[in-house]
């Protein structure tokens, strides 16, 4: 069972809710073992809605650091700001870690080639971690950590077609993860998560839920896209049965944030491709968050 790493920008959309939520869920169910949770922007609610739905299912314990990065993407507080400010956390009077200092000392506590990455915003956490350089952490720098301890980088980002929000709210970070990464990447593209209308878990929860409250307060109808669920899902259960692997490719971001994608044999990228319709994969999701999945 291999341990995952959850990077977040919790706050800009609520399925970083649904997707963290169907994580704990999967750990619960033995499908993997949580190591961290890191959010990557400035919004100083982030750390704390994470905590809190980490404290929510019952892990209190858990590594939470954020970006200390300024001012970028401060502003997204649609959701987050009342999850940190109603629901437990520890970081209503106390700031969160540095999140490359959190990812760091993950990385240096796992054994070698036992961790998956989960990233489901903006790469600037995990390219200021590929960058990074050795300290009283551990001696080795951000690559030689990565190239040890990481099985596979899984990340929801990019499109072939237009500028996907994470890839272009920071082309440079997502540029040296997708094309410098020491290791194998899945990518789930926008388009694979784009029509898969999660929230039917609301049916089944409890209305003070806090998977349930995130959805209220982003949406109207309490539906929602799922692109960074199907993130987790690989992440945690591999491709199948709902989705399938491109041939191995190569990856460059060009200068409009487009992901340009060539299939090659000595790639290290895969992308993730729908195997079901959009409405199984939806039901097929919210019954991981509700709890009714069969494994």
């Amino acid at each position: 069972m291999r341990s995952i790493i959850f990077d977040t920008d919790i706050g800009p959309d609520c399925d970083d809710v649904g997707a963290l939520a169907m994580l704990h869920n999967f750990a619960t169910a033995k499908r993997c073992r949580i190591a961290a949770v890191t959010h990557c922007t400035s919004n100083p609610c982030g750390a704390g809605c994470a905590d809190a739905v980490n404290r929510w299912y019952g892990r209190p314990e858990l590594p939470v650091g954020t970006s200390k990065r300024p001012d970028f993407l401060r502003e997204h507080e649609k959701y987050n700001r009342y999850i940190m400010e109603h629901y437990d956390n520890r970081f209503t009077r106390r700031q969160p870690e540095d999140a490359v200092r959190v990812l760091r000392r993950a990385l240096a506590e796992a054994v070698p080639d036992s961790v998956i990455i989960c990233a489901v915003g903006p790469l600037n956490n995990l390219s200021e971690l590929l960058d990074s350089k050795t300290d009283a952490i551990c001696p080795m720098s951000g690559r030689e950590l990565i190239e040890s301890r990481v099985h596979r980088l899984v990340t929801m980002a990019g499109s072939e077609t237009f500028g996907e929000y994470n890839v272009a709210c920071d082309v440079d970070a997502a540029r040296n993860v997708l094309e410098n990464w020491p290791g194998e990447i899945w990518v789930s593209p926008f388009e694979l998560g784009c029509g898969v209308m999660t929230g039917g878990f609301r049916e089944r929860l409890s209305e003070d839920h806090i998977v349930c409250k995130a959805y209220e307060l982003y949406t109207e109808s309490g539906f929602r896209d799922s692109w960074d669920l199907t993130a987790v899902w690989a992440a945690a259960m591999g491709e199948g049965p709902i989705f399938s692997l491109s041939a191995p490719c190569s990856l460059k971001i060009d200068e409009k944030a487009v992901m340009n994608v060539t299939e090659t044999e000595e790639g290290n990228a895969r992308i993730l491709r729908a195997v079901a319709d959009k409405e199984t994969i939806a039901r097929t999701l919210d019954s991981v968050i509700d709890g009714t999945y069969c494994y």
